[in-house]
């Protein structure tokens, strides 16, 4: 078993504006910990890339974003897998600006979505804005699809057991498939994401020095999925610096 990730990343400041794209690119042999099999029986190599990047905008207290995503995905044809090999959970969404989908930001209360981006695109946009000295605020809007109809393997894995690598977002209502004699019988439907798209996040983000040493932490967000029930997140924290 072996696997390799080569990266590059670009960053810049034209003054009225800030960008930055990152790009990698990685293999694994039989997936990641090498022991992904198609059907159950021989073991799939997996290889795929990712593209991160965003424009930022400052205009006095205010800094404007606008950002997008895009990861390879299984395109499920019988043969190596496409989609791009997990590394580390480490991806908060486009920009690495989001509260809900990939880690979950700082907080990562609501455990229902892949930390990393494969099989996924997503685009979306925000503001952060910073009044006095002591607060900082964020709202962003961000929108995710699946690269291909077939690319959310808790649809795919239903109807073929163990013929996908990648993104499984089953989430509450999820039935899982019932499997006779290698073919499924029943389940393998329901869930939070349809098999086109994830769906809306709408998140807030609020930091505030109480004093020194102190600062307390908010965020609230939701996920507005195609299937089954919408997700919340609100989460405060207060942190002590020593």
């Amino acid at each position: 078993m072996s696997s390799n990730f080569f990266g590059a990343a670009i960053n810049g400041d034209l003054g009225f504006m800030r960008y930055d794209v990152d790009f990698v690119w990685g293999s694994a042999e039989g997936g990641t910990y090498g022991n992904y099999t198609a059907g159950t029986t021989s073991r799939v190599d997996v290889s795929g890339w990712g593209i991160d990047g965003g424009v930022h905008f400052p205009i006095g207290p205010v800094l404007i974003h606008v950002v997008g995503s895009y990861a390879t995905g299984d395109e499920q044809n019988g043969g190596d897998s496409e989609a791009m090999p997990w590394i580390s959970p480490s991806w908060n969404g486009a920009g690495g600006l989001y509260e809900i989908i990939g880690s979950g930001g700082v907080f990562d209360q609501v455990d229902v979505t892949q930390d990393y981006p494969g099989g996924l695109w997503m685009i979306g946009a925000g503001v952060e804005y910073r009044p006095v000295k002591a607060l900082w605020m964020r709202l962003m809007y961000g929108y995710a699809g699946f690269t291909d109809a077939r690319a959310n393997c808790a649809f795919t894995n239903g109807k073929a057991p163990g013929a996908c690598y990648g993104p499984v977002y089953q989430g509450k209502g999820f039935v899982a498939p019932t499997v006779t004699g290698g073919v499924v019988t029943a389940g393998g439907q329901g869930g939070m994401a349809g098999e086109d798209t994830l769906g809306h996040e709408i998140s807030f983000r609020a930091d505030y020095d109480l004093w020194t040493n102190f600062k307390v932490q908010g965020a609230a967000g939701v996920l507005l999925v195609p299937e089954g029930e919408t997700v919340h997140e609100y989460v405060v924290q207060l942190l002590y610096s020593f």
